[in-house]
């Protein structure tokens, strides 16, 4: 591990050619310097390339050496974060997906929660705010009431939202070597599936109030929404399946149906910025 690097964001992008640049400059530009930047582009066919090559070239205005690029056959998202889980270097691990953005303190306030216990915690989570197409604030998820790993694990069975959003947390590269990679099989909820094997393993949680990270929602079109939700439905079974108590598995499966269900009629009806 590089001694200098206390934090290693990944940010894995696929066609992100649009907002990858914005992703990368919120954590640059951020509060917290000793960062190493590590994007996995998933064999875009954009400008994505050419976007991050101006981070990393030394003859660009906009060279910063804490930016690493690395391309990958394309291979879906949860590949790409496994690659980058691989070769991060920092001390703790962040995600940042590379349609989204990081407030300017995002990664300094995690870090300080972390070091602020004795030991250190193996993870931190953090509220979020919700933005719009345009970054515009649309919500905010806050942080569950207790860092309790059970309480929060019964949390992903038995509520229609899952208590806290993964890449909103900062993970220490221990808990990831313990947690394992995360499971390829799922395109949309393996950060669901990687959250509970996290909270397996975790010793020491800490949570904070503040919003640390800017999750950007589409106005995906019905087609879409009812696309999402149905592999939605598919994958958390699978995981109701592997992770949930025996005898919670009756109720999880019902809070699962009822609340994606929910979900799609509150877009339908009122908009699509639901989390």
């Amino acid at each position: 591990m590089a001694n200098n690097i206390k934090v290693s964001t990944i940010i894995p992008a696929y066609n992100m050619g649009e907002y990858v640049g914005s992703a990368i400059s919120t954590v640059l530009d951020g509060s917290f310097s000793d960062v190493e930047v590590l994007v996995i582009d998933d064999g875009s066919t954009d400008d994505t390339s050419g976007v991050v090559s101006r981070f990393v070239d030394p003859s660009s205005e906009s060279f910063d050496p804490r930016v690493r690029y690395v391309h990958q056959e394309n291979r879906g998202k949860p590949v790409a974060v496994n690659h980058g889980l691989n070769r991060a270097q920092g001390e703790y691990i962040t995600i940042l997906d590379a349609d989204d953005e990081l407030p300017p303190r995002g990664i300094e306030k995690r870090y300080e929660a972390a070091k602020a216990s004795s030991p250190p915690a193996d993870c931190v989570i953090g509220a979020f705010t919700i933005i719009d197409e345009e970054g515009k604030a649309v919500g905010r998820r806050h942080t569950p009431e207790t860092a309790a790993p059970k309480h929060l694990r019964r949390k992903y069975f038995l509520s229609y939202r899952t208590p806290f959003h993964l890449n909103a947390c900062l993970i220490h590269r221990r808990l990831v070597a313990t947690t394992g990679w995360i499971d390829t099989q799922f395109s949309r909820c393996g950060d669901i599936d990687y959250a509970i094997r996290l909270l397996d393993t975790a010793r020491e949680l800490r949570t904070i109030g503040a919003p640390v990270y800017r999750y950007r929602k589409y106005r995906e079109s019905l087609k879409e929404r009812l696309q999402i939700r149905r592999v939605t439905l598919q994958e958390r079974k699978i995981i109701l399946a592997r992770h949930a108590p025996f005898l919670l598995k009756p109720a999880a499966a019902t809070v699962s149906v009822t609340g994606d269900t929910l979900k799609l009629l509150y877009e339908l009806i009122v908009g699509n910025y639901q989390s």
